[in-house]
């Protein structure tokens, strides 16, 4: 796992470095959207961590920018399939995992962490997250993600702007 989720938890510590240094606030960062972002470093780090791949061969900030737009409209769509489907109550806890890897919502290292845990069954990982905290930081999401306001900046924020969610 921790060499699938390398870029990621690579571009996570240096955005944690970054934001950590910056003066933003919380609202600041999830209104970000991929043309705001005028810094290029940092437009690679959120892509490395956000795991988008440009869509042409040359990694300019325009191919990544176009990228960003749909991973972020993907999770839109993501997030209206899961309430019509009954809501963030009705996912399976793999699922609900899932979804909460794909926002930024579980910071990669204390995943990884979880997973290579020597006193975890490697079959039952799943059962070492705090189910409860993940449904409410994925409903919160969900729910900020509908405010027009907020755009691409707003996946990843909670795991890179503070050290207070862990698992």
């Amino acid at each position: 796992m921790k060499r699938s989720y390398h870029r990621q938890i690579s571009s996570e510590s240096q955005l944690i470095e970054q934001r950590k240094d910056g003066e933003s606030e919380l609202t600041d960062i999830s209104k970000l959207n991929p043309y705001s972002i005028t810094d290029s470093k940092e437009l690679k780090l959120i892509s490395k961590y956000l795991n988008i791949h440009s869509i042409s061969i040359i990694d300019n900030d325009n191919n990544l920018r176009k990228s960003m737009i749909n991973k972020y409209k993907e999770i839109l769509v993501d997030n209206y399939l899961i309430l019509r489907d009954g809501g963030v109550s009705k996912l399976n806890k793999l699922e609900l995992i899932f979804c909460c890897i794909n926002r930024g919502l579980i910071n990669y290292n204390n995943l990884i962490e979880t997973v290579n845990d020597k006193n975890t069954d490697r079959l039952n990982f799943i059962d070492k997250f705090d189910e409860i905290d993940l449904r409410i930081k994925l409903m919160r999401f969900i729910y900020e993600s509908n405010d027009k306001r907020n755009n691409i900046g707003l996946i990843g924020v909670y795991s890179t702007t503070t050290e207070r969610n862990k698992l």
